[in-house]
């Protein structure tokens, strides 16, 4: 492909992601998207409510992260399109998926973590009571174990790989050259700092201070705290894949007779595409929104009430007395 032909094709590409973008930024904003997403969530989370302070304050966070990652994926691209007129002579192919897709993965997951360890989800009164917790939260209250383990996997993954392509070229089997000048050992790089950073990031979110009044409040405040950390753990879990992808496509690239530019770029087309699909649906069903419900909160009520089912009053595990909503 052209150099003419590819920045043709990049143009569409990206004047279509930015045209979506536009789209989704305009439709958030209107009531009866911020309604269903609202009633979409509460199914996803299995938490049910009529109370209107909890409503308002859900409706308007996830107006507020809809709305970030519209915005994030509008900066992504723009960054993308800077970077690819700079770019150094490469396939247009290469280029989205290793340089253009992560770029536009962390804008759309930087300003909605961001605006998450920013914003305070209820608007508690001055001498109103608080919720307190009596245990300590981590990531694996809120993600199952097989999402947060998937991006340590896959890095680990692409360490092996790129372990076994670098000794493979120092002992003359592949091409040393090819190898160790190709995107493996970078990709392996990104995708570790990037375990790093998320990790870092997560414990900021999972750390942060939340103001309830009471048990539903705060199944609602996890709630979102368990989207934030899906939505960044899924871009973590993306880049690690990438990793391994790459660290793959440097051993074929280096064999003697390697595979070649244009099996490369399907194989990178191929593999990337499907393994993103997968992990988005991986990261959008079932336990992915609502594990934390049935880690945290197994006798919660759909309108907050305790279940108890003994003779006596008694009061969540996880939570100090509070008072109730009726």
């Amino acid at each position: 492909m052209s150099y003419e032909s590819g920045t043709a094709w990049f143009a569409a590409i990206g004047g279509l992601g930015a045209l979506a973008a536009v789209v989704s930024l305009t439709v958030v904003q209107t009531r009866a998207w911020q309604a269903r997403s609202f009633q979409r969530f509460a199914n996803w989370v299995d938490l049910r409510v009529s109370d209107p302070v909890i409503t308002a304050a859900v409706t308007r966070r996830l107006r507020r992260t809809d709305t970030s990652v519209a915005v994030g994926a509008l900066v992504g691209i723009a960054v993308a399109a800077l970077a690819f007129f700079a770019r150094p002579p490469v396939p247009l192919s290469t280029f989205i998926f290793v340089v253009a897709l992560p770029i536009i993965l962390i804008g759309i997951t930087f300003f909605p973590v961001t605006l998450a360890l920013r914003d305070q989800l209820y608007t508690p009164e001055e001498h109103a009571p608080r919720v307190a917790r009596v245990q300590q939260l981590s990531m694996r209250d809120y993600l199952s174990p097989m999402r947060l383990w998937s991006a340590p996997l896959f890095t680990l993954l692409a360490a092996v790989l790129t372990i076994l392509g670098g000794v493979l070229a120092v002992t003359g089997m592949i091409n040393s050259s090819r190898f160790f000048h190709g995107l493996a050992p970078i990709a392996l790089l990104v995708a570790i700092v990037t375990l790093g950073a998320g990790a870092w990031a997560a414990r900021m979110v999972v750390g942060k201070n939340q103001s309830a009044t009471d048990s539903l409040e705060l199944a609602w405040s996890d709630a979102m705290r368990a989207e934030t950390l899906r939505i960044l753990w899924q871009f973590v879990t993306i880049i690690a894949w990438l990793a391994v992808v790459l660290a793959a496509l440097g051993i074929l690239a280096a064999l003697e007779q390697p595979i070649g530019a244009d099996g490369t770029g399907a194989v990178l087309n191929a593999a990337t595409v499907w393994g993103n699909i997968i992990i988005g649906r991986f990261y959008s069903r079932g336990g992915a929104y609502n594990y934390f419900r049935y880690r945290l909160w197994p006798d919660l009520g759909d309108v907050g009430e305790i279940i108890d089912e003994s003779d006596s009053a008694s009061t969540d595990d996880s939570v100090e007395p509070e008072q109730r909503r009726p």
